[in-house]
């Protein structure tokens, strides 16, 4: 989670607000997604990094029309 909200500080040329709170109990301490069985079963790739993606979309919404 804070990549994707560093990359979307970067982006978006501001400062996100952060509210840190304390873990839950049972809340792992770490995750992970993996593209494993989509790319097994379904032979899909991504094609655009998070990076990538998170910048269009991004760029979509502040030019939106409002």
């Amino acid at each position: 989670m804070n990549q994707v909200l560093a990359i979307l500080e970067e982006t978006s040329e501001g400062k996100i607000r952060r509210h840190n709170m304390a873990a839950t109990p049972g809340d792992p301490r770490h995750t992970g997604a993996s593209i494993t069985l989509a790319r097994e079963r379904l032979g899909w790739e991504p094609r655009v990094s998070l990076r990538e993606g998170l910048t269009k979309q991004w760029r979509w919404f502040r030019d939106a029309p409002k």
